[in-house]
């Protein structure tokens, strides 16, 4: 075998070479980006649509087989190539050769037809925007990046380019996000001649589901945007995650609680005040769904809406076309249904129902429990219609190649979407448009494969030798890594951090929603490893957020298992944006029973070893007390009966995220009831001081001072919980690997005492400590006081501050770094190796059960704060719960 495995290598090699990877398929900079050019405008085109300058716009795709014609080309009034791949260096590249040569092909049908189509290309989508921000928050790598979408529009005679990325979150990424746009803008402007046709460039919106606010400022945008394609579908889908569950049309007009067409382009518009800028999507596919249940009633739907965080106000009407789906393997079944397989395949589409609320065409097969949501001519027409009556700025096409012989883009540029009303008029009455909702925004999941070229000529040319080897090797290494046993490598299993050896914790929290990739050497530094957050929903069941969660979950699990099968491998249920139910959940004795058994469903399912209860923001309050003491009785309880039900020889773990002690946060939490069934409490032992977005965020301080202050400290809070435990081995250290910075910050260092206490109560008795360290800052213009800054961003000057180490000032008392710059009015306190020593010094001297760190995505590539702290001895000699405290 491992001869025939070496000679399949060898010719796969010698394959790859030859057949996939021609030359120029990566897009880099050239000095042609610079150079001015003259424009000529392009010959108007003929479509009805394009008289009044609205749009049809085409999406073409590497990924299907169908290739462009010259027929499609002379339908649209621009073309889009979806999509390029960025690089890391902040170039750009084809996904594949025949991707490469599809592009090739389109700019050199669609300049040769002279139909007037404009040809741009779309750089990111859905499966490469995770690129987006580690080029763009630095300053070189966002220059190389924006010289690079002009060298693409140069060498390929583009009219422009479209920047997609999936999704930004946060108001840090909102920002990088506008400032990008503005500086392509500037760029495209300055390649053109003054009075000569500018180059075009747009970006996509997402559909209104789920949130999505934080990512898009509209406002901003159209100042820059020739227009925005609206990715009006994708409402239901056969998702990996949660949301999968629930049947309804990938692009329903109407109805549906979840969001609709109606509601995406009447939210845009009323916010934009421009239909004209807007261009509506319609998908040329549809969906189809296996183990499909029975038509949902009236409770079911209210049921839905309250996991689904619904939109639309839409009175329920009872109907075929909305259902749930059981889940086979953890999943549920299905897949797209592209128009031109419809057509090719002999879909009988004369025993198709139609629901009138959503104008959607559907096959619902009872027998074989299959629900087929279909996007065909009579719903594309019904959409038309709807973009017309509405004043929008035109229709794009997802994507051309799914169509047949150009039926449904035929359909698109046959209508005249140019109405009589003024091409800004607004049809919608924007009164009472809802608005986003608040917590976390789903992904749509990309569910088509891509096989390349090299694999199908080397399987052909290798069919014994190749797969034999191929196949035994993938039946091996399948068994070895998805084993939960140590895997006897050489090298493997890495020792436990040091910690371990007195049974004290190093533990890492690993998020979803960050860009890095956990590495074998983050887990090989801890004892604990928590993913946050798996998701919770109003009637207590748990599930991933999404597909790109669930994913960076197991890959975190199968490191773990595989660097030492000892580390303890922990979800975090909850967390900020997601604790809004744990209230109403804990007070209902079903909804907790509920809670209760989907965590140890889901503990028993993916081979978890524990749970953390991540209530935070708003934290418990005294109502809560008893309730939650209850529910951790009752999951301890369910986790005994799992344990001796499977067999299970090490208990499960359970921990919760207890806050941080300022102002009256402590109220609801029984400490000592919650240890009486879990094992240990991780505390949030930072943000004593941060430009919180309120009055108390005009205050500045360390994020995490070990004394001083007035209004807390990590020594406060750690004896608090020290004391009422009588367990500090059950008690861990918090230290967050980021810091925060104030600007407008006052000249004049303040007197706590005299000011900040006169406003909130204050904890701590300590004599006044008058220091640079304690100031106020103002509000400039209604924006915020301040920002944050990560370990990994403080050498970086993309953070929003000037960042110079030789201005670093320590702040004995508090133990914390920090810099003041009065010229700038500018104050930042941080981590660093100093601060982290302090800290855990601090932790060996008090007999702390451990350090927990927030998080694992913010350290450095060297992983320098986590080796710091993973390396600590906290082994002293001590006793195991014996306090250092005066309590």
């Amino acid at each position: 075998m491992i001869v025939c495995g070496a000679l399949a290598l060898l010719i796969t090699l010698v394959l790859s070479y030859v057949y996939d990877f021609p030359q120029n398929d990566s897009v880099g900079v050239s000095s042609a980006s610079n150079v001015l050019r003259t424009r000529y405008p392009k010959r108007k085109s003929d479509l009805l649509t394009a008289q009044c300058g609205k749009r049809v716009v085409g999406y073409y795709s590497f990924i299907n087989s169908g290739m462009i014609t010259d027929d499609q080309l002379k339908r649209m009034t621009h073309v889009i190539f979806s999509t390029l791949k960025l690089k890391k260096e902040g170039t750009m590249s084809f996904p594949t050769n025949d991707a490469h040569r599809r592009f090739i092909e389109m700019t050199e049908k669609a300049n040769a037809a002279n139909t007037g189509v404009k040809v741009m290309a779309s750089i990111g989508g859905y499966d490469n925007s995770e690129m987006f921000l580690y080029i763009l928050r630095n300053t070189t790598r966002r220059r190389t990046f924006i010289n690079s979408i002009a060298s693409l529009i140069l060498k390929h005679n583009l009219d422009g380019v479209e920047i997609h990325w999936v999704w930004p979150s946060g108001k840090r990424e909102k920002e990088i996000y506008c400032s990008l746009i503005k500086e392509v803008r500037e760029k495209l402007t300055t390649m053109v001649c003054e009075n000569c046709e500018k180059y075009i460039l747009t970006i996509p919106l997402p559909p209104v589901i789920f949130d999505m606010q934080n990512s898009f400022d509209l406002e901003f945008f159209v100042q820059y945007v020739d227009f925005f394609n609206v990715i009006s579908f994708e409402y239901y889908g056969v998702w990996d995650a949660s949301d999968g569950i629930y049947v309804g049309p990938n692009a329903p007009l109407f109805g549906g609680k979840r969001g609709n067409v109606d509601d995406t382009m009447k939210y845009y518009t009323c916010k934009l005040m421009d239909p004209s800028k807007l261009t509506m999507g319609i998908p040329f596919y549809g969906k189809t769904w296996k183990n499909v249940k029975e038509e949902i009633n009236q409770t079911e739907y209210e049921e839905i809406c309250s996991m689904q965080k619904c939109r639309t106000n839409d009175t329920f009407q009872p109907s075929n076309i909305w259902r749930m789906v059981s889940l086979m393997n953890g999943k549920p079944e299905g897949s797209d249904i592209e128009y031109g397989e419809l057509i090719r395949d002999q879909w009988n589409l004369t025993s198709t129902s139609w629901d009138k609320q959503s104008k959607s065409e559907y096959i619902w097969d009872r027998k074989r429990r299959t629900m087929s949501i279909l996007e065909t001519m009579r719903t594309v027409t019904a959409k038309l219609k709807y973009a017309y009556d509405f004043n929008l700025g035109g229709v794009s096409g997802f994507t051309v190649d799914m169509d047949n012989e150009s039926s449904l883009l035929e359909l698109l540029s046959f209508v005249d979407l140019c109405s009589r009303s003024p091409i800004k008029e607004v049809k919608y009455n924007c009164q009472n448009v809802l608005k986003f909702n608040e917590y976390e925004h789903h992904d749509r999941p990309w569910t088509r494969k891509r096989v390349s070229k090299y694999v199908a000529v080397s399987v052909v040319v290798l069919l014994v030798c190749g797969i034999v080897a191929f196949g035994l090797s993938t039946v091996f290494f399948y068994f070895l890594d998805g084993s939960d046993d140590t895997i006897d490598f050489q090298g493997y299993p890495i020792p436990l951090p040091p910690a371990a050896k007195c049974g004290k914790r190093i533990i890492g929290y690993y998020s979803g929603w960050e860009r890095r990739t956990i590495s074998e050497n983050q887990v090989s530094k801890l004892t604990h490893a928590i993913f946050v957050a798996v998701r919770m929903y109003q009637n207590g069941q748990i599930g991933f957020h999404n597909s790109e969660y669930s994913g960076r979950f197991f890959d975190m699990k199968k490191k773990a298992r595989r660097v030492n099968s000892d580390i303890k491998v922990m979800i975090g249920v909850g967390g900020k944006g997601n604790s809004q139910f744990y209230s109403s959940i804990f007070a209902d004795t079903q909804k907790r029973k509920t809670f209760v058994k989907s965590i140890s469903e889901f503990l028993s399912t993916h081979k978890v070893d524990g749970v953390e209860i991540d209530w935070t923001y708003p934290f418990a309050d005294k109502v809560d007390k008893n309730t939650t003491v209850i529910f951790f009785k009752e999951l301890r309880q369910s986790l005994k009966d799992l344990e001796h039900k499977k067999g299970v020889k090490t208990p499960y773990l359970i921990s919760m995220l207890t806050p941080q002690i300022i102002w009256n946060q402590l109220d609801g939490y029984d400490l000592k009831g919650i240890l009486d069934h879990a094992d240990f409490l991780n505390l949030i032992s930072y943000e004593y001081y941060s430009p919180w977005n309120v009055k108390e965020g005009a205050y500045t301080g360390p994020l995490a001072p070990i004394y001083g202050g007035k209004r807390g400290n990590i020594d406060d809070t750690m004896k608090v919980h020290t004391c009422q435990t009588r367990k500090p081995n059950q008690v861990i250290l918090g230290v967050p690997l980021y810091g925060k910075f104030w600007r407008n910050v006052k000249e004049k260092p303040i007197n706590q005492t005299e000011t900040m206490c006169k406003e909130e109560s204050c904890r701590i008795e300590d004599p006044v400590d008058i220091s640079d360290i304690w100031r106020i800052a103002e509000k400039k213009k209604g924006k915020g006081f301040g920002g944050f800054i990560s370990w990994n961003e403080r050498e970086s000057d993309d953070v929003g501050v000037i960042w110079n180490k030789t201005e670093e000032k320590w702040h004995n008392i508090s133990k914390s770094a920090y810099i003041w710059r009065p010229e700038d009015r500018i104050l930042i306190t941080y981590e660093n190796k100093r601060t982290l020593q302090e800290k855990i010094k601090y932790a060996i001297e008090k007999n702390l059960g451990g350090i927990n760190i927030w998080s694992l995505n913010m350290d450095d590539e060297q992983d320098s704060a986590l080796s710091l702290i993973s390396s600590a001895e906290l082994c002293d000699g001590k006793k195991k719960n014996e306090i250092m405290y005066k309590c």
